[in-house]
């Protein structure tokens, strides 16, 4: 790595970092995981699309949109920036394809926020130019002694720390994300649960709570996988901790985000989880009128005996 940065002063403290802290193990570590995440992803949408019952095929497109998104989530991360962030300040170094091609490391760093959520607020911020060797002076402030990768070429600070309107941006975009969430958990809720509707049976509705209750183990376990490293980054900020090591694991951890959201699609819901095991098994490809035949079977069964 050629040292670009004019700030850079020379310290054996780095000397007492070890491996996990580099740039090389979370490039390889990224790149390892994409070896399994990509053809995952790539036979996930194959399964949304040949195996999804008709009874639920108004859930087919929003659940390939979900996933494409989800698939382009973990492509930024682990192939195309493959950043290594420098908590607890807002700099990074992109080390991905996109970088090495001559993007400019500012708008990746945007990128990567747009695949996570839309912050369209924090558009007007990215148009504006910075003084990066003012900013990373800042930075050096509260991390004297980063690893030799904060003096990369590519290596950018986002926030001095304190600015109003990422701040909203943020703060807007997580209210918006939970009041949404709140507002249709608890509407779908109801009406599966209290509201008696003619023209639905109870075998449906049974099929529909069973799917709801599919559809939040789907998107909470993967979820964990953003929480955490943003929880970290947090109680990083708010105590000046820095330990990069911990920062590559955190990120590592994200890119996590889209093996752990492809093996809930394949694998708690019913029908895709059947078409799996048939095809790891060899028994040949299941009927898919019958893939919901044993849930159907069972709630018809408990209303007889409630009757009875």
């Amino acid at each position: 790595m050629s040292i670009y940065w004019s700030d850079y002063v020379k310290s054996n403290c780095r000397q007492n970092y070890s491996y996990f802290a580099s740039s090389e193990f979370l490039k390889n570590a990224y790149h390892f995981t994409a070896l399994f995440t990509i053809p995952l992803s790539i036979f996930t949408f194959y399964v949304i699309v040949r195996v999804t019952p008709r009874k639920m095929k108004n859930m087919k497109i929003p659940m390939l949109i979900a996933h494409a998104w989800t698939t382009n989530l973990d492509l930024m991360i682990t192939v195309n920036v493959t950043p290594v962030i420098f908590f607890p300040s807002a700099a990074g170094l992109p080390s991905g394809l996109l970088g090495s091609i001559g993007f400019n490391a500012k708008w990746l760093a945007y990128f990567g926020q747009v695949s996570i959520i839309t912050f369209f607020l924090m558009l007007t911020f990215y148009m504006e130019e910075s003084d990066q060797l003012e900013l990373r002076q800042i930075v050096l402030k509260r991390i004297p002694c980063p690893t030799i990768d904060f003096y990369d070429k590519n290596a950018i600070v986002l926030l001095k720390g304190g600015e109003l309107l990422p701040f909203l941006s943020i703060s807007g975009g997580l209210s918006i994300i939970v009041i949404q969430s709140l507002f249709f958990a608890s509407h779908t809720i109801y009406h599966l649960n209290v509201v008696k509707n003619a023209h639905i049976s109870e075998a449906t509705k049974t099929l529909q709570r069973k799917f709801l209750s599919y559809v939040a183990m789907q998107v909470m376990i993967p979820w964990t996988a953003l929480v955490c490293p943003i929880l970290y980054s947090l109680y990083a900020d708010s105590n000046n901790y820095y330990n990069q090591a911990l920062n590559n694991i955190s990120m590592l951890l994200m890119a996590c985000h889209g093996l752990m959201s492809t093996l809930c699609t394949l694998f708690i819901m019913k029908p895709y989880r059947d078409f799996v095991k048939s095809i790891i098994m060899g028994s040949g490809e299941p009927d898919r009128k019958q893939l919901w035949a044993t849930s159907v079977v069972k709630s018809q069964a408990s209303m007889l005996g409630s009757v009875a």
